[in-house]
């Protein structure tokens, strides 16, 4: 939300654009330096969750899931966890 407010956009930048983080992912990946510097959040690796962070335009769609929906996050089964951000600041978690 204050990335949106300081740049009247979401991040990543471009419509369309996704940043992929992979559980097995290196912690000197260049998206993640890039996440830490422009939302001040460092996505830690090394452990059993991947993420995703997708700008569509009218939202930015996070997505926190174990890899390959290997298994539950949840007691219901669920394997992931999204939530997305819109222009106005209203949170949809799914």
């Amino acid at each position: 939300i204050m990335y949106y407010l300081e740049h009247e956009s979401f991040y990543p930048p471009n419509v369309g654009d996704t940043i992929v983080i992979l559980n097995t992912d290196p912690p000197n990946k260049l998206e993640i330096r890039q996440v830490l510097e422009k939302l001040n959040v460092l996505i830690p690796v090394g452990h059993n969750l991947s993420f995703t962070i997708q700008n569509t335009g009218e939202t930015c769609m996070v997505t926190v899931n174990s890899p390959l929906n290997a298994f539950a996050l949840f007691a219901d089964g669920d394997t992931d966890i999204v939530g997305e951000v819109d222009k106005e600041g209203k949170v949809d978690i799914y």
